[in-house]
């Protein structure tokens, strides 16, 4: 009989943040205590109002939403957010925080000693995120106990060798075990045992699957009725794959646990091309309209890399079989989670002079390249955006079948 799948996600949710703080508590001291350290710290892409915070120090977690913004702001303390907008909601100046960029954050020498770490408990250990990493802990029970003490044991010795706050979750796969963790207060775990398993995935929002668009969300809402992966599990991948070409494979992938990997790439090498198709009727709406809908496309991969391209090209081939291309560069790493938006922007001049020609054009050929790494992009784009609904799966489940299928450790 094979043992029960299970497997945990550790979220670290400040990395970059409390490994800036620390690192910031040892620089220049000759003894082993850290010094005091009084200013909160602030991980931004730049020293802008405009450049986006990709992480903030745990104390600003249970900061009040605010009330008295311009209606344009965010009400909510988030990472994604301008370095403007944080200070507009937590009321804080410049003087108040300390302002780190990523790249003086050590994470990738705590990232291998915390994978190392992670290897003790499986050998089979995935970073799904710079912050977020699966292991499978699956017939591990005979040498390190139940998976809910392991996890525990885990994010106790992460506190003790690292000083990170972690947070588990525990389920079948991959998805469940994530989301289970986005649902775990600081130090503690979530377990979602098999029996109640596929109860919790009907239940979750489609809303958590990254970077799928809203206008994707309300046609799936109001033309099919789709809302949760409950109404996704009723239809075949080919069945998705009709409704919605772009988007079918993911959802499908998402609802049976498996997001789609994203290996090591050589991003120095790495070129995206993607052609877009129009017909003869199309007039410069559709062109724009076509290109930010590809735009979105490339954004997916992007996201998994990791990275940012530096340049690109626009090859265009017009009715009239006129062909050209232009070069740009994009300016500098994306300043909100729009990643599409932001490479749209820098392309708009050169898209301008495009669609100057009076001739309707045939094709164009997107070509991004120069790729760089993109300092925590990842962070950018949350996984889990409305716990509110995860909450509800939680709160069914324990009133449907009692508070033995949830299991807790604090």
């Amino acid at each position: 009989m094979k043992p029960e799948k299970r497997i945990c996600c550790i979220i670290i949710p400040h990395l970059y943040a409390e490994a800036a703080k620390i690192s910031e508590a040892y620089c220049g001291s000759n003894t082993p205590e850290p010094k005091n350290i009084f200013k909160p710290i602030i991980v931004a892409t730049g020293a802008e109002d405009n450049d986006t915070v990709i992480d903030f120090d745990p104390c600003f977690d249970k900061f009040p939403d605010s009330s008295g913004l311009r209606s344009n702001a965010p009400r909510k303390l988030e990472k994604g957010i301008t370095i403007h907008n944080f200070m507009a909601i937590t009321g804080y100046n410049r003087e108040d925080f300390k302002l780190v960029k990523p790249h003086s954050v050590p994470v990738e020498k705590i990232e291998k000693k915390l994978v190392s770490l992670l290897k003790q408990f499986s050998p089979r250990v995935e970073p799904i995120t710079a912050w977020k990493y699966s292991l499978d802990l699956t017939g591990t029970s005979r040498l390190f106990g139940r998976p809910i003490d392991s996890a525990k044991n885990l994010i106790n010795r992460i506190k003790g060798h690292f000083g990170l706050t972690a947070r588990a979750g525990i389920g079948e796969n991959i998805l469940i075990a994530s989301t289970a963790a986005e649902l775990a207060e600081d130090m503690g775990v979530y377990e979602i045992p098999s029996p109640s398993g596929k109860l919790f995935t009907a239940q979750l929002p489609i809303s958590i699957v990254p970077l799928l668009p809203d206008s994707i969300k309300k046609t799936l809402a109001k033309v099919y009725n789709i809302t949760s992966f409950g109404d996704i599990a009723k239809l075949s991948r080919d069945e998705l794959i009709s409704i919605t070409p772009r988007y079918g494979n993911m959802l499908y992938a998402y609802l049976h646990g498996k997001p789609e990997d994203s290996g090591p790439v050589d991003i120095k090498n790495k070129k995206i091309r993607l052609k877009i198709a129009f017909p003869s009727s199309s007039d410069d709406r559709t062109v724009m309209k076509g290109i930010l809908d590809a735009l979105f496309e490339v954004s997916l991969e992007i996201y998994k890399l990791d990275a940012f391209p530096g340049r690109f090209s626009i090859s265009v081939i017009y009715q009239d079989n006129y062909s050209t291309t232009l070069y740009g560069s994009f300016k500098k790493s994306p300043n909100n989670i729009s990643l599409e938006k932001t490479m749209l922007k820098d392309m708009q001049p050169h898209l301008k002079n495009i669609l100057k020609r009076r001739t309707k054009i045939k094709t164009i050929l997107l070509t991004l390249f120069d790729f760089r790494e993109a300092g925590g992009l990842k962070s950018l784009f949350p996984d889990m955006v409305t716990p509110g609904g995860l909450e509800k799966a939680i709160s069914s489940i324990t009133e449907k079948y009692g508070k033995e299928f949830i299991h807790y450790g604090s």
